[in-house]
């Protein structure tokens, strides 16, 4: 199952977001989908193939796309800019208990 995976993801997009600077709706969007992949019973592939994804409140057009693009590839193309936009090892300090984004 690639939930655990993607939902992974989709915070790190969210606090890439936030150290960024950008729109706090946007990051508030991505930190629910990843909520939503995690709390899914289902695997988020096999929801995609079978179009049951697009029946999840919360789960947009443009979500359902960067999850396809991730089943397909391994990675997400926003996600990998965000990473080229902040210095190598940013990330890691993220995973100090009570460090955050801000």
């Amino acid at each position: 199952m690639k939930n655990h995976e993607l939902s992974g993801i989709f915070n790190e997009i969210a606090d890439l977001m936030e150290i960024n600077e950008e729109e706090g709706f946007r990051i508030n969007s991505y930190r629910k989908v990843a909520g939503i992949i995690d709390e899914l019973t289902e695997d988020v592939e096999s929801m995609l193939a079978d179009g049951k994804l697009a029946d999840i409140p919360g789960i947009g057009k443009g979500t359902i796309h960067r999850i396809e693009e991730f089943i397909n590839t391994g990675q997400i193309s926003t996600h990998r800019e965000l990473l080229e936009r902040v210095p190598i090892g940013l990330l890691q300090l993220l995973r100090i208990p009570g460090m955050g984004p801000k």
